[in-house]
């Protein structure tokens, strides 16, 4: 009755919106155990032992000897193997890695259960027992390589077959993200939604090719990665990565004829902690209860040097009679079709365009959005503009994760990471731009193991990637109109972004919140039963 009372709380829930994505991030151990002489050891007592924190889960072979263990968090594992009438096998340092199935067979000598046959584990060269091609980036790959902005997805290179984000080639953005088995995707460009802190993640394994049913409706790979969650020691670390003009050779191009070097100050410090759950007097949460929590803050002070071209007042007037670019203005309603199916058209007359050929709409936005000359270089005509422009960037990234064994059945964790990000700059010198991210992460996932070949498992998250972008134009909105741009149209999706430039292009509208994170919440429920040589997941 306690079972279906949980089930349907859950059911109630999902009601709510698309609940739980799959814990996808859990590995599986499978095995046969046999005797001397290859026969099949039934009822052998199977235990695997996590060895951070000393949780474990017991199962019994079946009449094939085969055994398979779910919903194993990727960590370092200890297997013992005992049965009546032969001696007990452990095999120290099985490594279960993010959504992997390992298999591991065992042949038991005959002899007392007290006598032990210690052995250390040896990896696979060869996934037996899925079709999965998947490639595991482990922890120490990941700290000790070095990334530009700690940002794990550059290790996706790693892969064989990986051109950037491109495997096997398949299409970059149909990729999909997941963290801890929930959704992480973004719609444009198929990229993380969240990036975690670099020393939260545990590992990740990139799935070049999906073949798991819940891994369906995308094309490209699946890139799962699986969060650190705390063990029975307390550990943590610090950290800082600095970077300054003061460590940095001068740009050759653009800072040749700077006296003095624009300012360059990028700091990326942070630190993490975890353990068990330990109140003195009140909770003792070892071998229960584990926690583990990140903080990273990243800011960028820079002054950028920006040698562009802008239009002369001639040319935004339509005379080109005099303009340094040197090109022929040609009058697109004089095309014709020469010779060959050769596309002509008739030069405007000492290459200026009428008044009235101008669209006075098109031209009073340009001069609303660019600043006028105030740069000149004799060996370099197609300069007339020299800016620096300040470039500052505030980036906080929490994540806190909490994992619990309620019972010898039940085991629950609870995950919530947060980046606010916040960036300002200059467009043009006369339009500065205002970027803003809030970008969240929650997954929440219950395992209930109705009897040890049967397991439920229920999985929710929430993934939030708002954004605001804000280029703060002279006048505002009302400028717009006044050169005769729509007013409900302006109301409706703010002012346009200046012909892309900003951050984000279309459909990214200026100054609109959007949420662009596939299904925010979703719900996965899933039921794993083992029967005799065979696994089967609903």
């Amino acid at each position: 009755m306690t079972h279906r009372i949980a089930v349907l709380i859950l059911l109630v829930f999902g009601s709510c919106g698309s609940l739980f994505g799959q814990s996808g991030a859990s590995g599986q151990l499978n095995g046969t155990v046999t005797d001397q002489s290859g026969a099949a050891v039934a009822n052998a007592k199977v235990t695997v032992v996590n060895r951070a924190t000393n949780l474990g889960v017991t199962v019994l072979t079946s009449p094939a000897g085969q055994y398979r263990i779910f919903n194993l968090l990727p960590s370092l594992y200890d297997l013992t193997i005992e049965a009546p009438g032969f001696k007990t096998v452990q095999i120290a340092g099985l490594k279960i890695n993010v959504d992997q199935t390992l298999t591991q067979d065992s042949v038991l000598s005959l002899g007392s259960v007290a006598e032990k046959v210690e052995v250390s584990a040896q990896a696979d060269l060869l996934e037996r027992t899925t079709v999965s091609e998947s490639t595991v980036i482990q922890e120490k790959v990941i700290q000790d390589l070095p990334l530009n902005g700690r940002d794990y997805s550059q290790l996706i290179t790693l892969t064989p077959g990986a051109n950037g984000t491109r495997i096997n080639g398949q299409w970059g953005d149909g990729n999909r993200f997941l963290l801890d088995g929930t959704n992480n995707t973004t719609i444009l460009g198929s990229r993380t939604a969240l990036t975690p802190n670099l020393d939260t993640i545990q590992e990740f394994s990139v799935d070049s090719h999906s073949a798991k049913a819940e891994y369906g409706g995308f094309l490209g790979a699946t890139i799962n990665v699986a969060t650190k969650s705390g063990g029975n020691t307390l550990s943590g670390t610090l950290w800082e990565f600095v970077r300054s003009n003061q460590f940095q050779a001068r740009n050759p191009f653009s800072q040749a004829t700077l006296s003095t070097l624009p300012p360059y100050h990028r700091n990326q410090f942070g630190s993490a902690i975890g353990g068990p759950v330990y109140v003195p007097k009140l909770y003792d949460g070892r071998n229960k209860t584990f926690f583990f929590f990140a903080y990273e803050r990243f800011t960028l002070r820079q002054h950028r040097v920006v040698l562009s071209r802008v239009p002369t007042a001639d040319e935004l007037n339509g005379n080109f009679s005099t303009s340094v670019i040197g090109r022929n203005i040609y009058d697109p309603a004089t095309t014709t079709v020469g010779p060959g199916g050769t596309l002509m058209r008739q030069q405007f007359s000492n290459n200026i365009i009428p008044t009235n050929r101008v669209d006075s709409l098109t031209q009073g936005y340009l001069k609303l959005m660019l600043p006028t000359s105030n740069y000149s270089n004799p060996s370099n005509l197609n300069v007339n503009r020299l800016d620096i422009f300040p470039n500052d960037e505030t980036k906080n990234n929490y994540s806190v994760r909490i994992d619990h064994k309620l019972n010898h059945r039940d085991n629950l964790w609870f995950r919530y990471s947060q980046v606010s990000d916040d960036s300002s700059t200059l467009v043009t010198a006369i339009l500065p731009q205002l970027v803003s991210q809030k970008r969240k992460n929650l997954g929440v996932s219950w395992v209930h193991a109705f009897r040890a070949n049967l397991f439920f498992e229920s999985t929710y998250t929430y993934s939030d990637f708002p954004f605001t972008l804000n280029q703060n134009l002279q006048g505002g909105q009302a400028a717009l109109a006044a050169l005769g741009f729509s007013q409900d149209q302006l109301a409706k999706y703010g002012i346009p972004d200046f012909l892309s430039v900003g951050n984000f292009s279309t459909p990214f509208l200026n100054g609109v919140y959007a949420n662009y994170t596939k299904s925010p919440a979703s719900i996965g429920e899933s039921l794993s039963w083992t029967t005799g040589k065979h696994s089967t997941k609903f």
